[in-house]
């Protein structure tokens, strides 16, 4: 495609992302390690909190981040925090998107 005096191909600057992760959550804590220094796009399909931090002992409470339901929530996962909790008052699925900034 050409626009003006530039052109590009869309396919030589897209980055392949790979499809969204998913962790069931539920009353008890889940987790799940993620990519540092990524952006990611959490969505739920249930009213749920989170939290991130560095270890694998990490684990969500109701006073953790709030999620709602059917909402994108965009976060950076930096070098020092790349675990995930997350917590619910029902079952559901939080999908964990990979996001090409």
């Amino acid at each position: 495609m050409a626009f003006g005096k530039y052109s590009y191909s869309p396919i030589a600057i897209m980055r392949f992302i790979p499809g969204p992760l998913t962790l069931a959550i539920s009353a008890a804590s889940a987790k799940i390690q993620l990519a540092p220094n990524t952006f990611y796009r959490f969505w739920s399909s249930v009213d749920c909190f989170f939290d991130i931090g560095p270890t694998n002992s990490i684990a969500a409470t109701t006073s953790s981040h709030p999620l709602a339901a059917k909402v994108d929530y965009l976060v950076f996962i930096d070098s020092a925090n790349f675990w995930l909790a997350a917590i619910a008052a029902s079952s559901g699925t939080l999908y964990i998107s990979q996001v090409d900034p």
